[in-house]
C-alpha cells in the first residue's frame, strides 16, 4: 500500500490560528482607534493654533501700517472713540481698514472693496480685546494724538478648550 503525503492545514489548526489572530485583533484595535483620535485631536489643535497665529501676524501686520493724519502729522489717523473690541484706521497707502470682533468671526475689512466684504481671519472667535496706550506704556490713550502702541488680545475656542495670544504693537513714528 502506497502512503500519501498530503499537504495543508487541518481543520484543528485553522481553528486555532483564527481563534489566536482574533484575540490579537480585540487586544489591538482599542490601540489603534485611541491613535486616531490621538491624530484627529492633534490635527484640530495644530490647525486652531496655526489659525491664532495667522490672524495675529495679520492684525500686526496692518496695525503697524497706520498713517499718520497729513493734517496733524502728530496724530494717527484712527476712528474715535476708540473701541475695546473694533478698530478702524488708515494705512498708509490710504486704505481704511476695520478689525472687528463679530463671533465667532474674526473680520477684517477693507473699505475699497465691494461692499466692504468681511475677510474672516479666524471662525472660531471668542473674545478679540484692543488696548491703546500712550508713549509711557502705562496709560491709556484717548486718540490718534496721544496713541503709541496697541495691545490685543484674541481668543478662539474649540471643542470647549480657549487658545490665547496678545500682542503689543509700536505703532511707527514715520509721518
Amino acid at each position: 500500500m502506497r502512503h500519501q503525503n498530503t499537504t495543508g492545514f487541518t481543520l484543528l489548526e485553522m481553528v486555532v490560528t483564527i481563534a489566536t489572530l482574533s484575540i490579537l485583533a480585540m487586544l489591538v484595535t482599542p490601540y489603534l482607534s485611541l491613535s486616531a483620535r490621538a491624530y484627529n485631536a492633534n490635527a484640530v489643535e495644530s490647525k486652531i493654533l496655526g489659525e491664532l497665529r495667522y490672524a495675529s501676524e495679520r492684525i500686526t501686520r496692518e496695525l503697524r501700517e497706520m498713517r499718520r493724519n497729513p493734517l496733524s502729522p502728530s496724530d494717527y489717523e484712527i476712528s474715535t472713540p476708540l473701541q475695546p473690541n473694533s478698530i478702524r484706521f488708515v494705512r498708509n497707502d490710504g486704505e481704511t481698514v476695520t478689525i472687528e470682533d463679530a463671533a465667532p468671526q474674526l473680520n477684517l475689512r477693507y473699505a475699497s472693496l465691494a461692499g466692504n466684504a468681511a475677510f474672516p481671519l479666524s471662525t472660531a472667535l471668542q473674545n478679540l480685546r484692543f488696548t491703546y496706550l500712550q508713549s509711557d506704556e502705562i496709560n491709556a490713550a484717548t486718540g490718534g494724538n496721544n496713541l503709541a502702541y496697541v495691545t490685543f488680545e484674541i481668543q478662539l475656542v474649540v471643542n470647549g478648550k480657549t487658545y490665547s495670544q496678545r500682542n503689543r504693537v509700536a505703532l511707527r513714528a514715520q509721518p
